[in-house]
């Protein structure tokens, strides 16, 4: 009779497991973590690594309130759209599942603008101080 195996049987992977490890599969081949919930590819910002530009500094992230919970959304107005839209007036990039949920450490997007987004969008623009030219 062959002796029982001794090694503990590998734990299966979440779903939230599995999804950053699709979005971080998507990242090497230059492909926003959002594509994979959005109707069409949206890419990742061409100076995101050297200007540092990532979805945490962008003035389109948002904490949108729920119920008892605060969840992190792309609210910029402009496709692609969501598979599954919250609702219809939801900003494009926006649906109640967490597949939409914007990671601070994911690179940005090309419609990154650097900007703190708990300040109202007619405020001045905060990021790298060689972002910006003195005139």
């Amino acid at each position: 009779m062959p002796e029982p195996s001794r090694f503990p049987a590998p734990r299966k992977e979440s779903a939230d497991r599995r999804r950053t490890r699709r979005q971080q599969e998507g990242i090497a081949y230059g492909a926003h973590p959002l594509t994979v919930a959005l109707t069409g590819p949206l890419g990742i910002h061409p100076d995101a690594e050297s200007s540092g530009r990532k979805c945490g500094n962008c003035r389109f992230r948002e904490l949108i309130g729920h119920h008892t919970r605060s969840y992190p959304k792309c609210t910029v107005d402009r496709g692609p759209f969501s598979r599954t839209r919250a609702y219809p007036d939801a900003p494009p990039r926006y649906s109640a599942g967490s597949g939409t949920d914007v990671r601070q450490w994911w690179p940005a997007c090309p419609d990154h603008e650097f900007g703190d987004n708990a300040l109202s969008p007619d405020a001045a623009r905060s990021g790298p101080a060689d972002a910006y030219t003195a005139e």
